[in-house]
């Protein structure tokens, strides 16, 4: 059996203990995952399509069992206005992804997400977000879009 230098084993164990802590003192283990996609789909009277009260809505279930890559999620537990669907962030690229709302409405959001490598973290931006080939803009949270 070969004997181990316990004097080099603890010298190797300090180097790789000071090594690790100073990474993350100077950065923090920042890092920011690709972005999220959250819609709101309203009405011509600014009433959310998700909500069983709207006149007209999307049913949710059917949204949830037919798109397996995107979830709804209730902002505002108080009331049905706060349901919106949220779709899973993709890394840098390109993507297209089909929103089945309905048996008759089918969507299609187009992504394009930009990669930033800094020393500490990849950061992901959310470039362009278009919904059937027209250009969407935030709200603050979520993007709307008028049906």
């Amino acid at each position: 059996m070969k004997k181990i230098n316990l004097k080099l084993f603890t010298a190797v164990i300090a180097i790789i203990s000071v090594l690790a802590s100073s990474c993350e003192k100077e950065c923090g283990y920042a890092s920011a995952p690709p972005p999220q996609i959250s819609l709101r789909l309203k009405d011509a009277q600014d009433r959310n399509l998700l909500s069983p009260t709207t006149p007209g809505h999307y049913d949710v279930e059917f949204i949830q069992k037919e798109n397996k890559s995107l979830v709804i999620y209730n902002y505002n537990l108080s009331a049905d206005s706060g349901l919106t669907i949220v779709i899973n962030g993709t890394f840098a690229g390109e993507r297209t992804t089909f929103l089945k709302l309905s048996q008759a409405d089918q969507d299609t959001i187009y992504t394009k997400v930009s990669k930033t490598q800094t020393k500490c973290a990849s950061i992901y931006t959310l470039e362009t977000v278009r919904y059937n080939g027209a250009t969407i803009t935030t709200s603050g949270t979520y993007y709307t879009v008028r049906k």
